[in-house]
C-alpha cells in the first residue's frame, strides 16, 4: 500500500506533538525542593516526610499525600493540617545507577534492575590525569550523596520511639537509611590515608533468602549477593586544635517551648522544650576556648539580640544568668529571627574563624513564609568559606521536614534533641562534628565492573550525571558508612575493580583536592564483614519500618543470613527490630499529639 503524503504528515505531527508532551511531563533531574518557592521562600507546614530525598519531580508537579500525623496542637496557635508533600513511592522503577533513589530505593527489587552502561569516552574518569588501574571489563558508575555526615535527626526519634517505657511505632517519615548509617559508629578492620579522609572498604558476598524458597529453587545468578561497604570518617580533631569560631546563636522563646518534650502519660514528669535547650546552652562554656565569639539571638513575635560578641575567659558566670532568665513569650517569627541572627553574624563575620549560625526551635513557625535564600547565599562569602547552619529540633515532635529543608539550603546538619541528655552531648562530646567542618562541597563517586548490577542502596541521591547530586559538607570528628548491594549478571566470580573518587574543597585553604581509591574485587572480598553485616542489621530495620521489606522476609534474614553475626551494634538493632515486630503485631500506632 503507497504511502498517502497526508497521512504521513498527520503521523509526523502527532509524533512530534507525542514528544513534546513526553518531554515536559518527564523528570529530567533533581527539581526545586517543593518547599521552596522561586524566590527562595519556605512556607512552614506541619510535620511530615522530608520532601525530596533525591526523588525526580516532573516539572511543575507537587504531590500531596496524607502522612497520618494530622496538625500539631501547640501554644502559639492551631497549625493547619494541608500540607504538601511528596509521596516517596512516587517516582520508582527507573535504573538506580540513572536516578537519584528515594527513600522507596532501599530493597525496591520490584524495580528494574539497572542496565550495564559503558562510562562515555568524555566522562572516562573524575580527573584525566588521574592513574588508572587495568581494568579489562567495561565499567558503570554513579555520583552519590548519603547527606550531611553529622545529619541524624530522624535516628534520635526513632530510637526514643521504640526505647521508651510504653514502646511505640515509629512513624516511616522520620526514617533515612543514610542517618541511621551515619549516626552509629563501625569499627573498621583496616583505614587507608586519603588526604583528608581515611577509609575502609570491603565486600560481603553472599547468597540472596528468599522466604518460601529451597536454594534448589533459586537460579545460581539470583543466590549470589556482593554488599559493598564502604566506611569514611576524619580524623579526630580535640578542642585544642580545632579552628577558632565565631558561633551565633538562634534561640526559639515561643508559647510552644513550654511544651512537653515528649508526649507521654499525665503521671510522667518531662521537661519542657525550653528546659531541654537551656540543658545544652549551660554546657556550651565547657567548649568554648580563646578567640571563640559567642553572640544569642531569641525570637517568638521579634527578634532580639541578648548578647553579641561575647568572648569567655573563664567565667562563665555572666552567661549562666542570661540562660537562667530567658522565658517564653509569644508567637514564632522565625524569618524575623533567622534575618536577626544572620545580620549579627555577618557583622561579626571573621574569615580566618569558623563562622556558624545554630538555631534551636522546634521549627513550627506561625508568622509568614522563612525565606531560605537568607541561609543558602551565606554559606559563601567572597567566594570563601562562609557562614555555616545548623538546626536542633527540639523534642520529639519538632518540625522534621522544615528544618530539613532549612540546612539542606544552608548545607548544614541537624540533630534532635528530644531530652536533657541529647541537648547535654549535643554541646559535649558532638560539639566539635556540629560546628567543624573538614571538608567542603564533598562529591564521591563510585566506578564498578559492568558486569554488576546495582539493586540495593541507602544513598539519600545518585546519578551518573554529576550536577544531580548535592554536595554536602563533611563534618569533623564524623563518619560515613555506604552500603551498596549489587549482583552479578550470571554465574562465577566477578573481575574488575572498585573506585572511589572523592572531590571536595578544603575548607580552610579553599583548594580542590581530589582522592581516589580503587581496589581489585579479589582484595575487597570478605574484607570489613562485621561493620558491613552491622550496617545491614541497621537498614533491615529501616527497611521494615518503611515498609520496603516484609516481616517475614526480615525474619528469615536475621535467622539464615545473620544469625551467626553477633556484635553490640547488631543486638541492639535485632532488639530493635523485635519491639518493633511486636508493636506492629500488636497494631501500635504512634501517637505524636493530643486529639
Amino acid at each position: 500500500m503507497k504511502n498517502h503524503p497526508l497521512i504521513v504528515t498527520a503521523l509526523f505531527l502527532s509524533f512530534t506533538l507525542y514528544t513534546a508532551c513526553t518531554a515536559q511531563d518527564t523528570p529530567s533531574g533533581i527539581g526545586p525542593h517543593p518547599s521552596v518557592d522561586a524566590n527562595g521562600n519556605i512556607t512552614p507546614f506541619p510535620k511530615g516526610p522530608k520532601e525530596l530525598d533525591g526523588i525526580l519531580l516532573p516539572n511543575n508537579a507537587s504531590l500531596t499525600v496524607d502522612n497520618g500525623l494530622g496538625s500539631r496542637k501547640n501554644s502559639d496557635s492551631g497549625m493547619s493540617n494541608g500540607a504538601t508533600m511528596i509521596n516517596p513511592d512516587a517516582f520508582t522503577g527507573a535504573p538506580v545507577a540513572e536516578q537519584a533513589p528515594s527513600d522507596s530505593a532501599m530493597n525496591d527489587i520490584s524495580a528494574p534492575l539497572p542496565q550495564p552502561t559503558a562510562t562515555p569516552q568524555d566522562e572516562a574518569s573524575p580527573s584525566e590525569d588521574s592513574p588508572e588501574s587495568s581494568v579489562v571489563e567495561a565499567q558503570n558508575f554513579f555520583y552519590f550523596s548519603y547527606d550531611d555526615s553529622a545529619s541524624t535527626a530522624g535516628v534520635e526519634q526513632t530510637q526514643f520511639a521504640l526505647e521508651r517505657s510504653d514502646p511505640v511505632l515509629p512513624n516511616p517519615s522520620w526514617v533515612r537509611p543514610w542517618e541511621f548509617l551515619n549516626h552509629e559508629t563501625f569499627t573498621p578492620q583496616k583505614l587507608s590515608t586519603l588526604g583528608t579522609f581515611q577509609v575502609a572498604m570491603g565486600i560481603w558476598q553472599h547468597r540472596v533468602p528468599v522466604p518460601g524458597r529451597n536454594d534448589a529453587d533459586i537460579p545460581a545468578e539470583e543466590q549470589s549477593a556482593y554488599d559493598l561497604g564502604i566506611q569514611v570518617k576524619t580524623p579526630e580533631v580535640s578542642k585544642t586544635d580545632r579552628q577558632n569560631m565565631v558561633l551565633t546563636l538562634l534561640l526559639d522563646l515561643s508559647g510552644s517551648m513550654k511544651s512537653p518534650s515528649v508526649q507521654l502519660s499525665e503521671s510522667q514528669q518531662v521537661p519542657d522544650l525550653l528546659a531541654v535547650a537551656k540543658a545544652g546552652l549551660r554546657k556550651l562554656p565547657e567548649q568554648l576556648k580563646a578567640g571563640d565569639v559567642v553572640s544569642l539571638v531569641t525570637f517568638s513575635n521579634a527578634a532580639t539580640t541578648r548578647l553579641e560578641s561575647w568572648a569567655y575567659n573563664g567565667d562563665d558566670s555572666q552567661w549562666q544568668a542570661l540562660i537562667s532568665s530567658l522565658d517564653t513569650e509569644g508567637g514564632t517569627n522565625l524569618n524575623g529571627g533567622l534575618e536577626k541572627a544572620y545580620a549579627l553574624a555577618q557583622k561579626t563575620y571573621n574569615p580566618a574563624k569558623t563562622n556558624r549560625v545554630m538555631m534551636l526551635t522546634d521549627a513550627f513557625a506561625n508568622q509568614g513564609q522563612v525565606n531560605a535564600d537568607i541561609v543558602a547565599r551565606n554559606t559563601q562569602i567572597n567566594n570563601a568559606e562562609g557562614i555555616y547552619f545548623s538546626g536542633l529540633g527540639l523534642g520529639s515532635d519538632f518540625n522534621d521536614g522544615f528544618l530539613n529543608a532549612l540546612t539542606e539550603a544552608g548545607k548544614g546538619s541537624y540533630t534532635a534533641l528530644i531530652s536533657t541528655t541529647d541537648a547535654e552531648r549535643a554541646f559535649g562530646e558532638r560539639f566539635i562534628s556540629l560546628t567543624q567542618i573538614a571538608a567542603r562541597d564533598v562529591r564521591f563517586r563510585l566506578d564498578y565492573p559492568a558486569a554488576l548490577q546495582r539493586t540495593i542502596s541507602a544513598a539519600e541521591q545518585s546519578s551518573q550525571v554529576a550536577s544531580e547530586v548535592d554536595p554536602i559538607h563533611f563534618a569533623a570528628n564524623s563518619s560515613q558508612f555506604f552500603l551498596e548491594r549489587f549482583q552479578a549478571d550470571g554465574e562465577g566470580n566477578v573481575n574488575g575493580s572498585i573506585k572511589l573518587t572523592i572531590a571536595y574543597t578544603d575548607p580552610i585553604t579553599g583548594a580542590q583536592r581530589e582522592e581516589i581509591q580503587s581496589l581489585p574485587i579479589s582484595d575487597l572480598l570478605n574484607q570489613e564483614l562485621p561493620s558491613i553485616k552491622d550496617a545491614r542489621m541497621v537498614t533491615l530495620l529501616t527497611q521494615l519500618i518503611q515498609g520496603k521489606i516484609t516481616p517475614e522476609a526480615a525474619r528469615v534474614e536475621m535467622t539464615e543470613l545473620l544469625k551467626t553475626h553477633n556484635s553490640a551494634l547488631a543486638n541492639t538493632y535485632k532488639k530493635y527490630i523485635e519491639t518493633w515486630l511486636s508493636l506492629a503485631q500488636s497494631n501500635r500506632s504512634i501517637s505524636i499529639s493530643e486529639p
